[in-house]
């Protein structure tokens, strides 16, 4: 009965194996027929997607408009202009000066100034805020904030302009 039993075993194997390998062929099959629908169901998509690229119309794009520059520059240095035009935003301000000279620049194109001047502090705040937002090039450079009795403070402040020309 041994061999018998050996028999039986083999050709269960036999069968079994047969089974396991027409199962995966019919999974393959299977796979198969479904990769081959996806392709195809992909390959017309493609195909329509390009018919409807083809067909589309370019827009005309628009050339951003440059915003003019909010500040200018003068042609050449203006010292007496630039000077009347700190009074005038320091006398808008409120504040009081006790000195506005013009400083030597080495930087061409640059004209300094020095500032001293007093108020309250939120005149000379309004005062600084009036000096950066000009139209003509104004830039505070450096500056400085000292006490000046009740309710007032004394304010140093070095104040630069530009102008296009090469002479000072």
């Amino acid at each position: 009965m041994t061999r018998r039993k050996g028999s039986v075993v083999v050709v269960g194997a036999i069968i079994a194996l047969t089974l396991l390998q027409g199962s995966a062929a019919g999974v393959a099959w299977f796979l198969r027929d479904r990769g081959e629908r996806d392709v195809a169901t992909l390959t017309a998509r493609i195909a329509e997607l390009q018919l409807q690229a083809e067909r589309v119309v370019p827009v005309p794009v628009e050339q951003p408009v440059a915003t003019p520059s909010k500040w200018r520059m003068l042609d050449g240095p203006d010292v007496a202009g630039t000077m009347q035009i700190i009074q005038g935003l320091g006398d808008t301000a409120g504040v009081a000066f006790d000195n506005i000279k013009a400083a030597q620049s080495n930087t061409v194109g640059k004209q300094s100034f020095q500032i001293v001047g007093r108020g309250t502090a939120h005149q000379a705040c309004s005062f600084l805020v009036a000096v950066e937002q000009h139209d003509r090039l104004l830039v505070v450079e450096t500056g400085r904030v000292l006490p000046g009795g009740a309710e007032q403070v004394v304010f140093e402040v070095a104040i630069a302009t530009y102008h296009l020309g090469g002479g000072q």
